[in-house]
This record gives structure tokens, sequence and C-alpha cells, in this order.
């Protein structure tokens, strides 16, 4: 199936955020399916593509942990019909993959399957089903729960540690979007949310896990840019909210985290690894060169060649 434009925007981000930042995957599997998996947890990932009968499936997640399968289909379009049997497909692929002999028979077992409906209507389901019907007339439901990541507010996706539906929030406003670029008192009430939103990211996901936040930073921007592609004004005070202060206030706590890991560390090696990836995230996050990256994070003029050796 040929995919358009927008759905590959969707997935690249979805893809990314999972083969990037994976942790982050655990708060949502821990939503959806009631599971406790701390944070720390091991998290596999597994290929997103595989053939059945001839036909490749392609997939936006499938991650496994302590060998129990989860695979996520992230679905911008609330009028899809063939969902169900998509994710029939590729669970009956994965199933078979993993069948095993016990007591002198095959058994196979699927994954626990989700579909993220990045938007949805009073007709999109709250599980997605396939009733599968036996040659001996048993029947069988195939079901999967759905996720409707616009009825999770800005609290709970905060409080849930959520962070995986952030890129996509700015969908809720599509409908308003062309008054929110005509009417200036809509675009700061918008702009303002936004800012909220990236503060409380800092202070929450920042501190906790500053490579991940620069990751996600980057993948929200992309988001943003798209979607917001034809609204030339709120696009820029949405740049200038997602560059400008809260990108200030981010160096200020990759340099504090330096500083404080490297000391922990006490071993020169741990210090070294950790100014890298300190170094990396701000090159990605603020588009800048190595050299600029150092300046911004204060890395001593006798300690730089080693760095730019390393960054080579």
């Amino acid at each position: 199936m040929t995919k358009n434009r927008e759905t590959h925007v969707f997935d690249d981000v979805f893809r990314t955020m999972e083969e990037h930042t994976p942790e982050l995957m655990l708060p949502l599997i821990n939503e959806v399916f009631k599971t406790d998996y701390p944070e720390g947890t091991k998290i596999t990932r597994l290929a997103d593509k595989r053939h059945l009968l001839r036909q490749l499936v392609e997939t936006d997640s499938c991650l496994s942990i302590g060998g129990k399968l989860y695979h996520f289909e992230c679905e911008s379009n609330p009028n899809n019909g063939t969902i169900a049997i998509r994710m029939f497909q590729y669970d009956v692929t994965v199933a078979l993959e993993g069948k095993r002999k016990e007591n002198d028979r095959f058994v196979v077992e699927f994954p626990a399957s989700c579909v993220i409906y990045l938007r949805h209507n009073k007709n999109t389901k709250n599980k997605e089903t396939v009733l599968v019907r036996m040659p001996d007339g048993r029947e069988l439901e195939y079901a999967v729960p759905v996720v409707k990541s616009q009825k999770y507010e800005k609290e709970e996706i905060f409080k849930k540690k959520l962070y995986v539906l952030l890129p996509y929030y700015i969908l809720r406003y599509e409908k308003q979007l062309l008054l929110i670029e005509k009417e200036e008192s809509r675009r700061q009430q918008f702009l303002a949310e936004y800012e909220d939103i990236c503060d409380r990211l800092i202070e929450t996901l920042g501190k906790e896990n500053p490579l991940a936040y620069s990751e996600l930073h980057k993948l929200m921007k992309r988001v943003q840019e798209y979607v917001l592609k034809k609204n030339k004004k709120t696009q820029k005070g949405v740049q200038q909210v997602m560059g400008g202060h809260v990108l200030e206030s981010w160096k200020e706590e990759m340099l504090r985290i330096g500083r404080t890991e490297g000391h922990a560390e006490g071993r020169a090696e741990g210090r070294i690894s950790k100014m890298l990836e300190n170094l990396h995230a701000v090159m990605t996050n603020l588009d800048v060169t190595a050299e600029k990256a150092m300046d911004i994070l204060n890395v001593p003029q006798e300690e730089r060649e080693e760095y730019l050796n390393k960054l080579q």
C-alpha cells in the first residue's frame, strides 16, 4: 500500500521514538495493557517488516519485554476500515515465527497489540476486531484495544508520562488552525499552551533523561512544521517558543547534569562518555557544529581536540 506524505511523517516520527527512545514506550505499554513495568525495564525492538504469503507486512512498532511481545500501529485516519485486518496479518506472522511445541502440539502466541488513533470521531471504535470462523463452526474474536490520543489532556499526559503522545498533541487544534492564524488573541493562547508544555517537559523528561528529551523535542518540531506548513504566523510563533528560552533552560540543565554526573563517576572515561552524549544532543537539538556545542557546554580548550576526534 502506498502511503501519503502525512502517513509517512506521522509513522516515521513514531518509529523514530520507538527506535531511539524505547524507554518512552514503557508508560504507554503500562497504560494500555495494565502492566506495571518499572523504569529501566529492558526493551528489545523487533523487525518492522515481515513476509506473509509473499506479501510484505510492515508495522510501526513491535517490542519485546521479557519474551512478551507488544505491537503498536499509529493511525491518522479515523475511518480506516482495514486497520483490523492489517493488525491481524502482522500478528499472525509474528505468532507463527514464534511457534513452539508443548506436549507434542504446536502453540502460537499472538502479541499484545494496540491501535493508536491520532484522530478520532464519534464512529471510532474502542477496540478493533476480526471474527475468525473455524471450519467446525467455532468463532474466535481477535480484538485489539484502541488508544484515542486526543482524549488525553495535557495534565494526564504528564501525570502518566505518556510523552510519546506529545508530538501529535497539535492535531487537537487542526480544526481551529485557520482562526488561530487569523486572530492574534487565539494565536497567543495557543502559543501559551505550547510554551507551558515545553516548560513542563524540561522540568520532567529534561531532568530525568536529557537525551530522550532532545530526541522528543526534535520530533515534536517535525510534526509541528508539517501540520503548520500553511500557517506561517503560527508556525513562526511555535518555532520561537520551541527554540527560545525553552532550549536555554534545557542547555543549563544539560550543563548541571554533565557536571554532577562527571564528578559522581569519578573516572575520566565516564566523564568523557557523558560529555560526548551531551555534545551529540546539543549538536542535534540546536543544529550547531561540534565547536559551537563545546562553547555552549564550556569544554576546556585543552580537552577539545580529544572530543573532536571522538565526535568524527
